[in-house]
């Protein structure tokens, strides 16, 4: 009966993962700040994809990384599993952390 539950939880928000952002934020009736996102402050992201090069005759491709001026979020943990280990990426708010807060929480991970 529990495992009959969880799958129909699970198939229903399968079918709604794509539904459109801006519609939701209307649903629910949040108070707009343009200087904040509506639903949430804090994104843990999880890549669980191979990231390799490749190299199409004679070129190699290879991924290229970014310094990013401004946070999208409070706090943002991008985590990668590469050779059985975890690495992680740490975006954030300046005027909310300071570095030193930052390197704490990856210590504690």
């Amino acid at each position: 009966t529990y495992l009959a539950e969880v799958k129909t939880a699970v198939l229903g928000a399968m079918e709604n993962q794509d539904y459109p952002f801006e519609e939701l934020v209307e649903k629910v009736a949040l108070q707009r700040d343009t200087s904040r996102n509506p639903l949430f402050d804090t994104m843990l992201v999880l890549q669980n994809m191979q990231r390799s090069e490749w190299t199409p005759e004679g070129l190699t491709i290879q991924p290229y990384g970014q310094e990013y001026r401004v946070a999208k979020f409070d706090l943002t943990v991008a985590a990668v599993e590469q050779e059985g280990r975890l690495y992680f990426d740490w975006e954030y708010s300046t005027a909310l952390f300071k570095k030193e807060t930052i390197e704490r929480m990856g210590q504690h991970l």
